[in-house]
């Protein structure tokens, strides 16, 4: 599962520690704004977070 292995790879590096704890915040608020829009909303958001966590696990 691709969080989770971002997870351990952060983990030997702790410098990107708060980065990545940004980074699970935002992932929640928007999880939860995504709940309250509708389909579309939510399936862009999902794109884009997506997008996110491959490019940050190639800068990691």
């Amino acid at each position: 599962y691709l969080p989770l292995s971002l997870y351990f790879r952060v983990q030997k590096n702790s410098r990107n520690w708060s980065f990545m704890f940004h980074l699970f915040i935002v992932f929640l608020f928007s999880s939860v704004a995504a709940l309250k829009m509708n389909t579309n909303h939510f399936l862009t958001l999902m794109l884009i977070v997506t997008y996110l966590i491959k490019y940050l696990s190639r800068s990691i």
